[in-house]
């Protein structure tokens, strides 16, 4: 097996976060690729509920109306979050001791899923008062956020402790990490909209137009682009947690 990618020390500049994180990206992208495919898969199965039952999407802030709508959307964050868990320690397992294993991985996402719920809907809740009060504090929480999915399965911590935690990790190195999750996503918006570009040119040149199996196709690269760049986030959030937590 080859050797383990080494996580950054605090002191670390923006260029060597994002390396670390593109490091453990690759290393683990084949083993985790799949989870987080169907995590993704599990995000559209609200919207793919409406279209199927001939409802439309509302427009915002407009809610659905249907209870079975909700049950379908409850089930589908359980399992976003969830699978995103397992890749996170995959992940982070790979970085510390080479090793990727799925069963320890698991038990240990089951374990912290009620917190995690709890904390993720806490920091879309402050996030949003943030935004709606004033824009710079809903900002500043959002990247301070950033990490809570890996304080929560890291440390035995509370959905509120685990939010302060957030805060005082990413508070001294705050604009260090806003810069390397600014850059990280716009890297990410370029990478995906292009090979969603030349992915529709290839299709048009090798499948009819309009054709279920091209729609088919599509979706699917779509799905595959969309968990990679998934795993990228998680990457760069458990680089950034672990910078932060370093007392180097």
């Amino acid at each position: 097996m080859s050797a383990a990618p080494t996580l950054p020390p605090r002191s670390a500049g923006v260029s060597e976060l994002l390396d670390a994180a593109s490091r453990i990206w690759r290393a683990t992208l084949p083993k985790c690729l799949p989870l987080s495919m169907i995590a993704i898969l599990s995000a559209y199965l609200p919207a793919l509920y409406l279209n199927v039952s001939g409802q439309p999407i509302p427009k915002w802030p407009e809610l659905p109306v249907d209870p079975l709508y909700w049950v379908c959307y409850a089930v589908a964050m359980l399992a976003y979050l969830l699978l995103g868990s397992v890749a996170i320690l995959r992940q982070r397992e790979r970085a510390l001791t080479g090793r990727c294993e799925l069963g320890s991985a698991l038990r240990a996402a089951v374990r912290r899923l009620p917190v995690l719920v709890v904390a993720i809907v806490l920091c879309q809740l402050l996030v949003g008062l943030g935004l709606l009060l004033l824009l710079v504090p809903g900002v500043y929480v959002a990247v301070c956020s950033f990490v809570i999915w890996c304080v929560v399965l890291f440390e035995p911590l509370g959905p509120w402790a685990a939010f302060v935690r957030s805060i005082r990790l990413v508070h001294p190195l705050w604009w260090k990490h806003f810069a390397a999750i600014v850059i990280a996503l716009l890297i990410l918006a370029v990478a995906v909209f292009t090979a969603l570009i030349l992915t529709a040119l290839l299709l048009g040149v090798l499948v009819p137009a309009g054709s279920a199996a091209g729609s088919a196709i599509a979706v699917a690269f779509g799905i595959a682009f969309f968990a990679a760049a998934l795993l990228f986030v998680t990457a760069l959030a458990i680089v950034l947690y672990s910078a932060a937590s370093s007392s180097a």
